[in-house]
């Protein structure tokens, strides 16, 4: 089956099952728009879905937010689908964009992998990212691992130092980093873009479990406390021996 078809049945399924995404909800903290201020969707399990808002007024609390980017597991990248067609019918307030991005090596970086304007079956509004672009990038999602998802409004998008990271040809293409930045990291965001409230569900993906991995030489630290105990319970039952003996 050729990309558009596999593009349009999915969306058809993604319209006919809209039980798929049952599961936990995370809400926006305060989602940031680089990488080195994206919210950590933390917790444990599969993730159902984020919900958030994107405003353009100044308050007495905060700046103008045109964009906000979230860290996620992805556990099941040949099924991963995000959307920002929710699954109780509705649709975000605003005409969406869904930026997929991968970390570096130093994962202190975000290179731009997967994006898309609007969802084929109903331009504009909804957008929507599966794991194989539709242009002639190539671009594919093939490695599980920790990805950032970003959300903006129609035209807001995504530069690195050398300009645009994706060229949307189509605003209906799962576009990949085909942009003349296309090739570095992302460092800030570009033109103007709606805002309002909205929803990502997801499939294939889940919170991020920041529950924390000993490390070799905490291993090890536990292993010399064991063996350390095991020393000292020897040492006593052949003290107690010899004092039985006597």
């Amino acid at each position: 089956m050729g990309n558009k078809n596999w593009f349009v049945a999915a969306v058809g399924c993604l319209i006919a099952t809209p039980m798929v995404w049952a599961g936990p909800d995370h809400v926006e903290g305060d989602a940031g728009s680089k990488r080195s201020t994206a919210e950590i969707v933390s917790g444990a399990g599969p993730l159902g879905s984020i919900s958030g808002t994107l405003a353009s007024t100044f308050t007495a609390r905060m700046a103008p937010d045109f964009e906000d980017m979230y860290l996620i597991q992805i556990d099941q990248p040949s099924i991963f689908l995000a959307s920002t067609f929710a699954d109780d019918g509705g649709i975000a307030t605003f005409d969406t964009q869904l930026w997929l991005f991968s970390l570096g090596a130093a994962q202190s970086d975000a290179f731009g992998l997967l994006a898309n304007d609007d969802i084929e079956l109903r331009p504009p509004g909804p957008s929507i990212i599966l794991p194989n672009a539709t242009d002639a990038s190539g671009a594919q999602l093939i490695n599980p691992g920790l990805y950032l998802i970003a959300i903006t409004g129609s035209n807001r998008d995504p530069v690195s130092e050398n300009g645009a990271i994706f060229n949307q040809a189509l605003t209906t293409e799962i576009s990949g980093p085909d942009g003349v930045g296309g090739a570095q990291s992302h460092i800030d965001w570009n033109g103007a873009g709606e805002v309002g409230s909205y929803k990502i569900v997801f499939v294939g993906a889940s919170f991020v479990d920041l529950t924390p991995i000993p490390t070799l030489n905490e291993w090890g630290m536990v292993g010399l406390t064991a063996l350390l105990m095991t020393a000292g319970v020897i040492v006593l039952r052949r003290r107690a021996a010899l004092a039985y003996a006597d």
